[in-house]
């Protein structure tokens, strides 16, 4: 029996505690298999694969060797030496022909089996259910909750969930699109290590999203104003729970810790808890 719900906030609450799912079947999704496949796929992407246990998925990046983002995708584990890697079509360049040219001589297969299986994701528990597309089983059978477009955004947005095309674009730094969380810094290596290491080390970014709050309500693609003037803009914006709106907003390093407000003097944000 499907759970439908019709409130976007029921399905928000559904995602929060680990019943939501989104449809991700219309994927990208690569099958990498093999002796190496785990040692192999770990020191090409920034997660930490190696301890990536069968059932679960990690958020993950491609690099370049210059440390800049090629891809952003999600990795399941389906066995000892078993992979998928879910990656949006909206992304220009395909996982799959980013990923072929590292084979070499590794004992690794990969294999493109978009719109063979179906996916379902369920973001709080860092859980991937996936099927043959032709297998009617879905969470949905078992009480978990379809969300939509909408609900999803709610709840990335309020997590300070940066997301590709919209907070950050290909060639951005992780570390001025919010995600190098997804960086494992203790394992050996990884495409763009001595880049990342570089700027963790010895600099920092030309930008930084920050998560914030305003209590009224606030578009994406609102200029962003520090004490001394203008230094960024909203790049995400969603109606907050407790009223007003979240937002990310992508905005200059040297505003970094700075007092902001959207506009000249105008609606004061404030930062929001993660």
């Amino acid at each position: 029996m499907t759970t439908a719900t019709t409130e976007p906030w029921e399905q928000v609450d559904a995602l929060d505690d680990g019943r939501g799912f989104v449809d991700r079947s219309s994927d990208r999704i690569l099958q990498v298999r093999g002796a190496d496949a785990r040692r192999w796929l770990g020191d090409l992407v920034t997660a930490d694969v190696a301890s990536l246990p069968s059932g679960s998925s990690r958020r993950s990046l491609l690099l370049t060797p210059t440390g800049r983002i090629r891809a952003d995708m999600l990795i399941v584990c389906t066995g000892d030496d078993a992979f998928l890697v879910l990656q949006s079509i909206d992304q220009a360049e395909s996982v799959s022909d980013l990923l072929r040219p590292y084979v070499l001589s590794s004992s690794v297969t990969l294999e493109d089996v978009s719109g063979t299986r179906s996916a379902a994701f369920m973001p709080a528990r860092d859980e991937i259910v996936t099927h043959p597309a032709d297998d009617p089983g879905s969470p949905a059978d078992h009480g978990a909750v379809s969300v939509d477009e909408r609900a999803y955004e709610l709840w990335r947005i309020a997590r300070g969930d940066p997301r590709l095309g919209v907070d950050f674009e290909t060639g951005s730094l992780p570390a001025e699109s919010g995600l190098e969380r997804l960086i494992d810094l203790t394992k050996g290596c990884f495409l763009g290590q001595e880049s990342v290491a570089k700027i963790r080390n010895l600099g920092h970014p030309p930008t930084v999203l920050r998560h914030v709050h305003a209590a009224g309500v606030i578009e994406a693609g609102a200029q962003v104003h520090a004490p001394n003037g203008p230094v960024g803009r909203v790049t995400s914006a969603a109606p907050s729970r407790r009223g007003g709106t979240v937002i990310l907003a992508r905005v200059a390093w040297t505003a970094a810790e700075a007092a902001l407000s959207t506009g000249d003097g105008g609606e004061p944000l404030f930062p929001e808890q993660d």
